[in-house]
């Protein structure tokens, strides 16, 4: 009872100080002076950065018992005001809608703790939108002190600068050359293209002591050889970048020749051109580049089997994979390849180095390099004394299929991809009791769903069998059914007060979609709500019940027929639910009538969605969330001590902003108009 006093009290001074502030304003009134300040007086933000300006009055010997101020920015499109407090002596502000370019607050001092000098009335946050500036002012203003008069008020303006952010490229480094081959000496101009306004440079040409600090230098290579090149660039702000180009330029012996005119002009290597000749690598060894060749010696050609030169002189693409295996993508001399153990050859798999130290020997496999270090413009030749053979295949069993999965029935074409020479028997074991094929390549066709491991044996010439099995190789789902709704997302979780969006689509509309009803609803509606309903842009005449609801209806129809034949992932409208309580609940989707093009009834299968609402933290001030005591969505008991009482509407009129910014407007939106202000401070007090 004391408590109830004590606001009723509260509110009976409210009244007699605006009815006795009206009164003075008619009156003669006994006028003190005062300014207030807008500070800072002046301040520059960059784009979408705030600034704080707090309005301070000078002084006032009567106090201040309330007072009314308009805020603006002059220039409306330099930014806006997004944020208002007031100090906490002022008692009920009136609702401020933001953001804006002018707003109008009134508050009222019921504690008498507004002081008589250097009086912070309240503070308003700025956001800079677009570069500019504008004047912070205060009109029209009312101040009234303690015995109702109003101060005589001289307003000392701010002003807002917005400065525009300049972007700041990334320091990338980044370089050409006019030319990156030739013969010695190659004199190569080099370009600056970095970016990020590089103010210093330091290029290493891949020699020693070769380096510049110009921007575009020339540099002149005397020695063949290939140079790995380099830039760093440095800005204003102590930033660097670099990069590295790996064997940029390739400087080749003034007069020097290819590996192909190599190998034709010593004489004894005539097999391995003609071999080149057939497979068409005769190019590829005479144009630029970096190559490392083990080259055959006729010798060496002469002294492989007859049955084998005449089968790989007849079977291009096995003599090209021989030729290959003998070339390396790189130029290795005599000295590099004595540290390797094997080296990767442009056919794939690699062939071993062994460097005998005793008896100064290289070999590569088998094979003795018997001249080393034949320096070519594109690379380096090592006559070897034997002809290298590439490693066979394992001979394994091993298949492939068309298709993995699918809906039943499920076709399915194997193919053998066996490795073995002479196969003569192919035995399929296709995963379903007495479903088995002979034939090499055979196609199956999966009835049932499931998931099916597929085996396959073979047989060679001399009887020998492999088998490979690949384990769970093939899925097949259920059949496709006919069209279905389905929700995305399927769940979701918010806070108390916001909202989630549900998008409804129809998988398939084989002959089209000319409209449809449906029914909505939630199935706890205590814990959310449908709050909005959204339709694509194929909607063009549409409909739905008035909201918020628990349930709801829409409707439309194509009248555009821009959902056609054979449409997939139609979008049928978007279903927005606002979280009330904690819990879980779940949305329905019932289908009225839907029709296709034409008038066929389409009757899809429909799916549900569920919303998971956590529970609304406690408002500033207190240790307890907020309650519904009823039930209706309103959150009445904002202290959270399980009733209703007058400091309910205490807590609630002090926290409009921390219930704006946290999206809970729709929870404590009492007169159901939308927005919080002090309507709904009166009704929740009516409630009591």
């Amino acid at each position: 009872m004391e408590m109830k006093t004590m606001l009723a009290f509260s509110t009976l001074l409210f009244c007699i100080l605006l009815v006795q502030g009206a009164l003075a304003a008619e009156a003669i009134p006994n006028v003190e002076f005062a300014t207030i300040s807008i500070l800072p007086a002046t301040a520059e933000v960059d784009v979408n950065e705030t600034m704080d300006y707090s309005f301070v009055m000078d002084t006032a010997m009567w106090g201040v018992s309330r007072y009314t101020m308009t805020v603006s920015l002059e220039n409306g499109t330099v930014g806006e005001i997004v944020g208002v407090n007031v100090p906490h002596w002022a008692q009920i502000p009136q609702d401020v809608i933001l953001p804006a370019d002018e707003v109008t607050i009134q508050t009222v001092d019921l504690t008498g703790g507004s002081g008589f000098e250097n009086i912070e009335l309240l503070t308003v946050t700025v956001r800079g939108d677009v570069p500019g500036s504008s004047e912070i002012t205060i009109g029209p203003i009312t101040v009234a002190d303690r015995r109702s008069d109003l101060y005589a008020i001289t307003v000392v303006p701010a002003s807002i600068s917005v400065i525009a952010e300049e972007p700041v490229e990334e320091l990338i480094a980044n370089f050409t050359a006019s030319v990156t081959s030739g013969e010695a000496p190659l004199t190569v101009a080099f370009s600056d293209l970095s970016t990020g306004n590089p103010t210093g440079w330091v290029w290493d040409f891949g020699m020693e002591n070769a380096t510049s600090e110009e921007q575009n230098p020339t540099y002149t290579y005397e020695m063949p050889g290939i140079y790995t090149v380099s830039l760093t660039v440095t800005n204003e702000m102590g930033d660097n970048n670099t990069i590295v180009r790996e064997g940029y330029i390739n400087v080749s012996e003034g007069g020097g020749m290819s590996i192909y005119e190599t190998a034709v002009a010593d004489g004894n290597f005539t097999s391995l051109v003609g071999a080149l000749d057939l497979t068409g690598l005769n190019a590829t060894l005479h144009e630029p580049g970096t190559y490392t060749v083990f080259a055959p010696t006729d010798d060496a050609f002469a002294s492989l089997p007859d049955d084998l030169l005449d089968a790989l002189l007849n079977d291009t693409a096995a003599l090209t994979d021989v030729l290959l295996y003998h070339v390396a993508g790189e130029s290795y001399m005599a000295e590099d390849l004595t540290a390797m153990d094997k080296l990767q050859t442009l056919l794939g798999p690699t062939v071993s180095i062994t460097w005998d130290d005793a008896n100064a020997t290289l070999m590569v496999n088998d094979a003795t390099v018997i001249i080393a270090d034949m320096e070519c413009t594109n690379g380096v030749i090592h006559a070897v004394d034997t002809v290298l053979i590439p490693p066979e295949e394992e001979a394994e069993a091993d298949f492939e299929a068309d298709v993995l999965s699918g809906p039943a029935p499920l076709t399915v074409t194997f193919t053998d991809m066996s490795t073995v020479e002479n196969i003569t028997a192919w035995a399929w074991d296709f995963g379903v009791e007495n479903a088995t094929s002979t034939e090499q390549n055979p196609t199956y066709t999966y009835a049932m769903p499931g998931i099916y491991t597929v085996g396959l044996t073979i047989k060679d010439a001399m009887n020998e069998t492999y088998s490979e099995v690949k384990i769970d190789y093939i899925q097949v789902t259920e059949p496709a059914a006919g069209s279905a709704i389905s929700f995305t997302p399927v769940n979701a979780t918010v806070g108390g007060g916001q909202t989630a969006e549900f998008t409804m689509i129809l998988d398939s509309a084989p002959s089209g979609l000319a409209g449809y009803t449906l029914n909505l609803s939630v199935v706890n509606p205590a814990v959310a709500t449908i709050s909005g309903i959204t339709f694509p842009e194929w909607a063009e005449i549409n409909g739905t019940s008035d909201l918020p609801n628990a349930s709801a209806w829409m409707k439309t129809v194509d009248l555009g027929e821009m959902v056609g034949s054979n449409a997939t992932d139609v979008v049928l409208g978007t279903v927005i639910l606002t979280g009330l309580s904690a819990g879980n609940t779940t949305l329905i989707v019932d289908v009225v009538a839907m029709t296709a093009d034409g008038g066929e009834a389409v009757t899809p299968k429909t799916g549900e969605a569920t919303i998971e609402v956590t529970a609304i933290p406690p408002l500033p001030g207190y240790t307890n969330p907020p309650a519904d005591l009823d039930g209706d969505g309103l959150y009445e008991d904002v202290n959270g001590n399980g009733m209703l009482d007058y400091d309910d509407v205490v807590g609630f009129s002090r926290n409009f902003l921390w219930i704006e910014e946290n999206n809970l407007t729709a929870l404590f939106d009492f007169n159901a108009n939308g927005v919080l202000d002090y309507d709904d401070v009166v009704t929740l007090y009516g409630m009591i």
